[in-house]
């Protein structure tokens, strides 16, 4: 099926798979209404972009878009969920930025403040790694990457949190002189 998708191929196509959809995003989601969300978004995202996309097989298209969605939808509400005080220690992530920013004391309002800075792909990794408590290999299945570049943002993350932290503590260090 060339990018030149019909109303009745599309809706037949979707017949057929509503209820597997709705279990494959079921599955990963773990909630009935979130997973009907994101099976209604991403048939409505197909459907609006189809002119756009040159997609030969429909079925195998839909399916695999579902459980991609369900995975980034899955990512983004562990990315939202703030950290609360007592759960950074016992997730690591305090002594995950090194004895000298852990010596300064950072509020945890702080920490988020500088987490909210950082890229999303970066934000996300670090969100799963340390408030998830995923090891690289769930994180690179979660959000389809490589183990390296779930790694690779991860450190990157600590390396820029760590910087801004010591620059803002730098920052207000020359304020109280």
């Amino acid at each position: 099926m060339a990018s030149h998708i019909s109303y009745e191929t599309f809706d037949k196509a979707v017949a057929g798979m509503r209820s597997k959809l709705l279990r494959v995003a079921r599955s990963i989601l773990k909630d009935e209404h979130e997973a009907e969300d994101v099976v209604h978004d991403t048939l409505l995202n197909i459907w609006r972009n189809r002119e756009r996309s040159n997609i030969t097989n429909l079925r195998a298209y839909i399916n695999r878009a579902v459980w991609v969605n369900s995975l980034k939808y899955r990512a983004q509400k562990i990315y939202w969920v703030p950290f609360e005080p007592d759960l950074l220690e016992k997730q690591g992530m305090q002594e995950a930025l090194n004895e000298e920013e852990s010596a300064f004391d950072l509020p945890p309002a702080e920490l988020e403040k500088a987490l909210m800075r950082l890229p999303l792909a970066q934000q996300t990794a670090l969100r799963l790694r340390y408030y998830g408590s995923m090891s690289f290999k769930e994180i690179s299945k979660a959000l389809n990457i490589s183990i390296n570049t779930a790694s690779s943002r991860c450190r990157y993350a600590l390396q820029t949190l760590r910087q801004t932290i010591r620059i803002n503590y730098k920052k207000e260090d020359k304020n109280v002189k």
